[in-house]
């Protein structure tokens, strides 16, 4: 979520901030593509998450299918990522488990 927030930044406002003592702020086309690729990757774990996490519903059910939904998803990403890949092979892998 703070990854999503940190992509979602005005990042016009952020190279504005390259003349003030705050210029770390700021992110070049490359880092934000990588970031915004993450995000990609991870945000289907967080839904996944605050669905195993309900309380007024039956959740166990969810874990085996959400895990298989992840792994397909992962192997669609794979095909198109640019920056991510490594990661995505990681996880693929069966290493968040």
């Amino acid at each position: 979520m703070q990854l999503n927030a940190l992509a979602n930044l005005d990042q016009q406002k952020l190279t504005d901030l390259k003349s003030t003592a705050h210029e770390n702020l700021s992110l070049n086309t490359l880092e934000l593509q990588q970031l915004q690729e993450v995000v990609e990757v991870l945000a289907p774990f967080a839904e996944l998450t605050d669905v195993c996490q309900g309380d007024k519903s039956t959740t166990i059910s969810c874990i085996v299918p959400g895990h298989l939904n992840l792994i397909q998803l992962l192997k669609e990403l794979e095909k198109t990522a640019r920056h991510s890949a490594t990661l995505i092979r990681s996880l693929t892998k069966g290493n968040f488990v």
